[in-house]
């Protein structure tokens, strides 16, 4: 589960802060039960925690700027360019079901037979970050 998880900043990027949300973001993507239970589930049972699609959403296509070229963030939020590649399939993706869906319910995209393949994604691009941030804090540790 996404609460689970602890990460470390990665200081190698320009912006650090936004990678860690970035990452938080896309551990969101890549849980089904996560969206789930706090997308769709009883918003009192998780009154403490605002998270939805759209918050997604807003970070990759207008806070981030990651949706319009994933491969400009290299060195500001991103690490290479296999994490470029994959969050570029992703916000691809999601840019083709906004097209479709528009301003709908979080459980219409996770009906759509394409969200597994977002999930999928963003499992990998999870585990890709993960790696080149323990890589990196290996360096400075040394």
């Amino acid at each position: 589960m996404v609460s689970d998880v602890k990460v470390r900043l990665n200081n190698s990027v320009k912006y650090p802060t936004m990678r860690y949300q970035l990452i938080d973001y896309i551990l969101e993507l890549s849980d089904r039960d996560y969206q789930v239970e706090y997308w769709l589930g009883d918003d009192k049972k998780h009154a403490d925690v605002f998270a939805n699609l759209d918050e997604v959403i807003h970070f990759l296509f207008d806070d981030s700027l990651i949706a319009e070229c994933a491969e400009n963030s290299i060195g500001f939020i991103l690490v290479n360019e296999t994490e470029a590649a994959l969050i570029s399939k992703i916000t691809g993706i999601l840019e083709k079901l906004i097209n479709v869906l528009g301003d709908v319910s979080d459980r219409a995209y996770l009906e759509r037979p394409e969200w597994g393949l977002v999930i999928k994604l963003a499992q990998q691009l999870f585990e890709v970050m993960n790696v080149n941030d323990r890589m990196q804090n290996n360096q400075l540790s040394s």
